[in-house]
């Protein structure tokens, strides 16, 4: 099950950051991009799937997927770059559920070392502020009902929990 969480910008207590360049995503970006997934998964989802699924995930399948929406209208991904290195990424845009939302962030993944240092809330901060510029608020991001550390990352930056379940996997 899927949780559907919608949020707004808030402020929230300053801290350290590990400094990394945020810039728009190129095409030649979606290998790297599709990598970190494959590696984020892994990671993160360790607990939740199972292991021959994860084992299982195609580098080859995935830059498809990926590709097939990389150009499409409204669609936006934003990369984190440490010394010219590719180390996260935010996928954002027109909502998937319109019925819920004009605007969503559809992924956000940092490199299981680099986490923790604010790369990630980097991102989603600068997501949200671009889908505020091209009115595609409010915004949800979706996450699986058993993914706690996600939903408490996306709970400190304002999103609430509202309670919908989508049923997709």
């Amino acid at each position: 099950h899927m949780v559907i969480v919608t949020g707004h910008i808030t402020k929230t207590k300053k801290r350290r950051y590990m400094e990394a360049l945020i810039r728009k995503a190129e095409s030649q970006d979606n290998e790297s991009i599709t990598s970190i997934a494959i590696t984020c998964w892994k990671d993160a989802y360790k607990d939740i799937f199972p292991k021959d699924l994860l084992d299982n995930l195609s580098l080859e399948d995935r830059l498809k997927q990926r590709l097939s929406w990389f150009n499409l209208p409204n669609r936006y991904s934003i990369v984190a770059m440490i010394q010219n290195t590719i180390i996260g990424f935010c996928d954002y845009g027109e909502s998937r559920r319109p019925q819920f939302s004009p605007g969503e962030i559809y992924s956000l993944y940092v490199l299981p070392e680099y986490k923790g240092h604010g790369i990630g809330k980097t991102l989603s901060l600068k997501a949200m502020r671009h889908l505020q510029e091209v009115n595609l608020t409010p915004f949800i991001v979706t996450t699986l009902e058993v993914n706690f550390p996600a939903r408490k990352f996306y709970e400190k930056l304002g999103f609430e929990v509202t309670g919908q379940i989508i049923t997709e996997v």
